[in-house]
């Protein structure tokens, strides 16, 4: 019995602290290959393995700090073919990964900061043929990713799905020399850009659906030289553009639909050389214009006293083929309609 008793406790002392010059082993159980370590730390020279169960094909590793040699690992199942790395910080001169499924090519990145020369990439499942990065800054010359599924034949840079030419991509701040990209769906032809500030060259777009045709930009500042555009969905002809302050240069338009053939525009003041118009849907046929003072050198519509030689209109739909008018005083020349609804 002495015996017995002194031969359990030497294997619970190897169990715990394991044998010297080797590492510390995890009471799991063993993947078909490959051992499953301790999430303990390791001996000098060696890594720190993981308590859990790896892909096949290799181990699954600890989010623990590993040794000044070898890299730290993550506690969960890897994609086919490798491993799954830590979400933690790697040693000097590797990355550090995270602890989500991979796509079924290619290793699934981490969300936090990789080493000086490497990107950090994201979390979640990439697009098959390729990883999907990270919603952190890059490295220097690189550009940062969003963690969410691309369509097939690329990554997917932003969290939303990317239109059918071009890719949707991050609503962070990109790399020097580089635009700073957005997560929403873009229109067909072109990417959709977000509304943060961009690099030192590039505009800073809209996260929003823009036209068949062309992008929807951002309602905040852009960099010198591009105006700032609006995060709304556009009419199905010509860009929708901002409530804000545009750049010298470029008008402030609307974010909201307009009619059919042609856009809405802001309820703000525009820059000098264009008009000021309103975020309200207008008739069949025209649109439907502000009740703000617009700039030198263009009307301004609104549901009060319009401008000499024109209607006032207001905001509401009409019936098929006739626009409903405000219940306000005309300019002088035309006439002033009632709010109701009702056929001309």
């Amino acid at each position: 019995l002495l015996v017995v008793q002194f031969t359990v406790l030497i294997l619970v002392l190897l169990a715990v602290h394991g044998p010297s010059g080797g590492p510390v082993y995890s009471p799991y159980t063993s993947p078909s290959v490959g051992p499953v370590y301790s999430p303990y730390s390791g001996p000098s020279g060696g890594p720190v393995y993981s308590p859990y169960t790896g892909p096949s094909g290799g181990p699954v590793y600890i989010p623990y700090t590993g040794p000044s040699v070898g890299p730290v690992y993550s506690p969960y199942s890897g994609p086919s073919g490798g491993p799954v790395y830590s979400p933690y910080t790697g040693p000097s001169g590797g990355p550090v990964y995270i602890p989500y499924t991979g796509p079924s090519v290619g290793p699934v990145y981490s969300p936090y900061s990789g080493p000086s020369g490497g990107p950090v990439n994201s979390p979640y499942s990439g697009p098959s043929g390729g990883p999907i990065y990270s919603p952190y800054t890059g490295p220097s010359g690189g550009p940062v990713y969003i963690p969410y599924s691309g369509p097939f034949g690329g990554p997917v840079y932003s969290p939303y799905t990317s239109p059918s030419v071009g890719p949707v991509y991050s609503p962070y701040s990109g790399p020097s020399g580089g635009p700073v990209y957005s997560p929403y769906t873009g229109p067909s032809g072109g990417p959709v850009y977000i509304p943060y500030t961009g690099p030192s060259v590039g505009p800073v777009y809209s996260p929003y659906s823009g036209p068949s045709g062309g992008p929807v930009y951002s309602p905040y500042t852009g960099p010198s030289g591009g105006p700032v555009y609006i995060p709304y969905t556009g009419p199905s002809v010509g860009p929708v553009y901002s409530p804000y302050s545009g750049p010298s240069g470029g008008p402030v338009n609307s974010p909201y639909s307009g009619p059919s053939g042609g856009p809405i525009y802001s309820p703000y003041t525009g820059p000098s050389g264009g008009p000021v118009y309103i975020p309200y849907s207008g008739p069949f046929g025209g649109p439907v214009y502000s009740p703000y003072t617009g700039p030198s050198g263009g009307p301004v519509y609104s549901p009060y006293t319009g401008p000499s030689g024109g209607p006032v209109y207001i905001p509401y739909t009409g019936l098929s083929g006739d626009p409903v008018y405000t219940p306000y005083s005309g300019p002088s020349g035309g006439p002033v309609y009632s709010p109701q609804l009702f056929h001309m």
